[in-house]
């Protein structure tokens, strides 16, 4: 992609999120490439995408303007979604509160995500949005696949292109519950390297005590900080009922009702 690095980066670009960067100058690199090329096809590719608002998404189109475009959404179950977005989050040092507060706090895009993001594309564009599952695609042929099968190109031929396959490895949930006090920690002191003085100052004590007591100690700050479920039934029960206008979003747009078809909740 030359100048624009990657396709994130176009999305970014659009929010004024890149800096040294505006989304002028990238796009424009972007159709200069596209114009240079003998390729029929061009394919942009991103999670950043699903979640431009309405003025972000038509300032797309208008840089694509005398492009014969296609639009193709995946869609996951709200519930692993979520839990997905909120594990990222603490793993990036945003979040530092339980699950629950999370919904809390995103509420408005798990009721109204899918069928509002779809319908800002459709406006866009002025065509009709292919919707397919992602979790569906993903435990039956795959992907990548599912978007050559789409293009009419033929998986075999390219399947070498994904024989190194990414890593996108998912935290434990000990791991995120670390992380979480961690960032609780380091939000409330405002020093970054608090937990290491914490832990520094815990070993100093826990030394001077005998082992019956520092093992006592240590199952009971464990279990305060670090125990306990990340999330419960009703949270997920939650998500559920919200995603619930994005399901009756989804059937105005006369898409699929349960696009990632049976809930998580029934398995």
């Amino acid at each position: 992609m030359g100048q624009t690095n990657s396709h994130s980066l176009l999305g970014y670009t659009l929010r004024g999120q890149v800096e040294g960067l505006d989304a002028d100058t990238a796009w424009s690199a972007l159709v200069q490439e596209m114009e240079a090329s003998d390729a029929q096809m061009a394919v942009l590719s991103a999670e950043v995408f699903a979640n431009l608002s309405q003025r972000h998404v038509d300032q797309l189109a208008g840089y694509l303007t005398g492009y014969e475009v296609s639009v193709l959404y995946y869609l996951r179950d709200p519930i692993k979604l979520t839990l997905s977005q909120y594990t990222q989050g603490v793993r990036a040092g945003r979040w530092s509160g339980p699950f629950s507060s999370f919904i809390d706090a995103n509420e408005s895009g798990i009721s109204g995500a899918y069928g509002a993001a779809i319908d800002r594309w459709e406006r866009a564009f002025g065509v009709r949005v292919r919707v397919h599952s992602f979790d569906e695609v993903v435990v039956t042929h795959g992907l990548e696949r599912d978007v050559l099968q789409l293009l009419d190109f033929d998986y075999e031929e390219y399947q070498w292109a994904f024989s190194v396959r990414a890593v996108n490895t998912s935290l434990s949930n000990e791991a995120v519950r670390l992380l979480r006090f961690v960032n609780l920690v380091e939000r409330l002191t405002g020093d970054s390297n608090a937990m290491r003085n914490i832990l520094d100052l815990s070993r100093g004590v826990v030394a001077r005590m005998d082992c019956t007591a520092r093992s006592s100690l240590l199952r009971r700050a464990v279990h305060r900080w670090l125990g306990g479920p990340l999330y419960t039934s009703g949270d997920l029960r939650r998500i559920e009922r919200l995603a619930d206008n994005s399901v009756s979003a989804l059937r105005k747009l006369k898409r699929h009702p349960t696009p990632w078809g049976r809930s998580t909740l029934d398995e």
